[in-house]
């Protein structure tokens, strides 16, 4: 299957999962770009989403293992200090999803490479 297929068809149908979750668990929007619960998790994030930044540079596969691994840590601390919200639920979804376009990726890169 073609990347220029599996890609759009990856995406719509994430955000359909999403907004079934939402819809089904009453996952509220949240309210501005991210919430930090104490100043651990703030740090935390801004050492993950630095190597984010700076990964754009080194490889690829790094972005998205540090994109699962922001995802997944903001899913913990979200469970542990704010459960009555349900974004948590979102977050594993989201870190899932990552988790997902990466094995993806790298079964239809390998494929590629072998191509004549």
């Amino acid at each position: 299957m073609k990347l220029s297929i599996l890609l759009p068809t990856y995406i719509v149908l994430t955000a359909l999962v999403e907004k079934f979750l939402k819809n089904k668990l009453n996952i509220g929007d949240p309210k501005g770009l991210f919430n930090h619960f104490n100043k651990f998790h703030k740090w935390i994030e801004v050492l993950i989403i630095t190597g984010i930044i700076l990964s754009f540079f080194m490889n690829a596969l790094y972005v998205f293992i540090l994109f699962i691994l922001l995802y997944a840590f903001r899913a913990f601390m979200e469970w542990k200090f704010d459960k009555g919200s349900k974004m948590y639920i979102l977050n594993i979804l989201y870190s899932s999803e990552f988790l997902l376009l990466l094995i993806i990726l790298i079964l239809f890169v390998e494929r590629e490479s072998y191509a004549i």
